[in-house]
C-alpha cells in the first residue's frame, strides 16, 4: 500500500502518445492482447486483422476500418467512446475493458470513429464521456446478483458510477440510458422508486431497491434501529494494526472499511453482524466498542480519530476550497483516482480501487508519510509532490 500511494504522490507525469497508432498485426489465432489505448479486431473474439489506437480517429476509413470492427478491448483504467458516424456524429457509447462480440449490443460494423472518453485534467460537468442521468436515477440502490451478490450501485448526477459487488469496487459511467462498467452494458429502468438493469449482452436483469437489499424500508435485510449513540462513522485500529472506519446508519445498515477492504452488513439488538461474524456494541464516551462473540477480541472506537483524541486524523485548518470529492487519472496506469477531503482533516484516496487514508492541514497532504503541497487550482486543486515536484491535478 505505502508503494501504491507513493505513486500517487511522487508519479511522473511525463506520458506522451507516440503515434495515433502503435501496432497493426493479423490476430487469426486470438493471441493479440493489445495493450494501452483501446485495440480493434474485424472479428469476434478478438480475431482478424487489428489496429491498436492511442489517440482520436475522427475517421475510421483512414484505416480501412469504418463499419468494420466486431470486437475491441480497452487499455486498464481508461475509457473510450464509439461513434456510429465520423467526427464523432450519430450515436456514441462510453466503453471500458473488452467486448469479445459487438452484436451482442447493437455495434457490430457500426462504428466510424472513435476518441478517449474524457480526462483527469479537465474541468467541467461530465467525466468520462458520461452523460446526465434523470433525477429518479440518482442514488445509492441494494440488489442482489442472480449468483447472491449482494450489490451497492451508485450513479452520480454527473453520470459517474460505482458499483460495489460482494465488497470488490468497480467504477463506470452512466451514458444514455447505459451504464457501463468494464465493458459491460446495461439498460436502466425505473421500477417504483428503484431502478432495473437489463444486461445488454445476456438479458441478465437486477431489480434495486433504494433502501434495502430486496426492498422495504427496514434496512439491509435483518436490520432494526440502533441508538443514536450508535448512529455514524468510528475509527478503529484492530489488534493486527490494521485501520478501521465502520459506519453505522439509523436504518440499520452497517459498513466496515477495514485496511481498504469494504465490507457490509447489518445492526441488530446491540449486534452487528458482518460475513456471518457478530458482535456486540456498547457506549464507551462519544464512541463505541465491539466485542466479538467468537473470541472476545474488543476494539474501541472514536466518532473523530483513530486512537480517541479531538483533533481528527492529525489533520487542522482545512481550507474551504480543499474541501470536497475530487478526481484525477492516475499517471502510472491511466485508471482513476478518487480523492476525499473532510472538513475535520481527514483524507480518503481510491486509487485503482485500493483505499489508503491520510490528513491534510493547511496546504499539507500527507498519506502514508508521503507529503504533497495542495494549492486551489479552478474549481479543483493540484497537489505537487515535497519529494520530487511532481503534479497531479485534481477535479471536482
Amino acid at each position: 500500500m505505502r508503494n501504491r500511494s507513493k505513486n500517487l504522490i511522487t508519479g511522473t507525469l511525463a506520458l506522451a502518445f507516440a503515434m495515433a497508432f502503435v501496432a497493426t498485426a493479423s490476430a487469426q489465432d486470438g493471441r493479440f492482447f493489445g495493450g494501452p489505448g483501446i485495440t480493434v479486431f474485424t472479428d469476434k473474439n478478438f480475431k482478424g486483422t487489428t489496429r491498436n489506437f492511442q489517440s482520436q480517429v475522427p475517421d475510421l476509413r483512414t484505416y480501412g476500418l469504418d463499419n468494420k470492427i466486431s470486437s475491441l478491448r480497452v487499455g486498464n483504467g481508461e475509457m473510450w467512446e464509439i461513434c456510429a458516424d465520423r467526427n464523432f456524429g450519430g450515436g456514441c457509447a462510453v466503453v471500458s475493458g473488452e467486448e469479445y462480440d459487438l452484436s451482442q449490443n447493437g455495434w457490430n460494423d457500426r462504428i466510424s470513429s472513435l476518441r478517449r472518453a474524457g480526462s483527469g485534467g479537465g474541468g467541467g460537468g461530465n467525466w468520462s464521456g458520461a452523460t446526465r442521468p434523470p433525477s429518479w436515477a440518482v442514488g445509492t440502490f441494494y440488489g442482489t446478483a442472480p449468483n447472491g451478490s449482494q450489490i451497492v450501485l451508485t450513479i452520480s448526477a454527473d453520470g459517474q458510477v460505482t458499483a460495489n459487488i460482494g465488497g470488490s469496487v468497480n467504477y463506470g459511467n452512466y451514458n444514455r440510458g447505459n451504464i457501463y462498467i468494464n465493458g459491460q452494458a446495461s439498460r436502466v429502468n425505473q421500477v417504483n422508486n428503484g431502478i432495473q438493469t437489463v444486461s445488454t449482452a445476456n438479458g441478465e436483469t437486477i431489480t434495486y431497491s433504494r433502501n434495502s437489499w430486496g426492498g422495504g424500508g427496514g434496512g439491509w435485510g435483518g436490520g432494526s434501529r440502533p441508538p443514536s449513540w450508535a448512529v455514524g462513522t468510528f475509527y478503529g485500529t484492530a489488534p493486527n494494526g490494521t485501520q478501521i472506519v465502520l459506519t453505522i446508519e439509523a436504518g440499520g445498515n452497517v459498513q466496515a472499511n477495514v485496511g481498504g477492504s469494504t465490507n457490509f452488513g447489518t445492526y441488530s439488538g446491540g449486534m452487528i453482524n458482518i460475513n456471518g461474524n457478530t458482535s456486540r456494541v456498547n457506549q464507551i464516551n462519544n464512541g463505541i466498542q465491539t466485542i466479538s462473540t467468537i473470541n472476545g477480541e474488543t476494539i474501541n472506537y472514536s466518532r473523530n480519530s483513530w486512537g480517541g483524541g479531538g483533533g481528527g486524523w492529525g489533520g487542522a485548518n482545512v481550507p474551504s476550497w480543499a474541501i470536497g470529492s475530487f478526481r484525477a487519472r492516475n499517471p502510472q496506469t491511466g485508471g482513476t483516482i478518487f480523492l476525499t477531503v473532510n472538513r475535520d482533516g481527514s483524507v480518503t484516496v481510491n486509487m485503482d480501487g485500493s483505499m489508503s487514508y491520510g490528513t491534510l492541514s493547511g496546504t499539507q497532504l500527507s498519506i502514508n508519510g508521503n507529503t504533497s503541497t495542495v494549492s486551489r487550482r479552478g474549481n479543483g486543486i493540484r497537489t505537487r509532490s515535497n519529494y520530487d515536484g511532481a503534479i497531479i491535478d485534481y477535479v471536482r
